[in-house]
């Protein structure tokens, strides 16, 4: 997982879990987020293995994969709006991560 500031305001976050057992990607995701002091916002895209289908010829193994994208905006010292909990994502995925919409 990779967490860097890219200018200012901004800053983004990505993580890939590769199963070197398996040879796949398990999970990953990219975002975006901008801060200020009165309020935030933060997009992820993530990416889940699903399943493993065999091709058709039997030789090798077609992974499907679930695609989810989260969008939020916080206001802070109000409250948020989203699809989902983003923060709870990253720390799901990333121990010890720290969220800095999190106050």
């Amino acid at each position: 997982h990779v967490a860097w500031p890219i200018a200012k305001q901004w800053s983004a976050v990505a993580y890939l879990y590769y199963n070197v057992s398996q040879n796949r990607v398990e999970a990953s995701f990219v975002g975006l987020q901008y801060d200020t002091c009165c309020w935030s916002f933060r997009f992820l895209v993530d990416r889940t293995f699903s399943e493993a289908l065999p091709s058709n010829n039997g030789m090798s193994v077609n992974n499907r994969y679930t695609i989810n994208y989260t969008f939020q905006i916080q206001l802070k010292g109000i409250g948020s709006a989203g699809n989902s909990n983003p923060h709870a994502l990253l720390a799901e995925q990333l121990p010890g991560f720290f969220d800095p919409f999190k106050y």
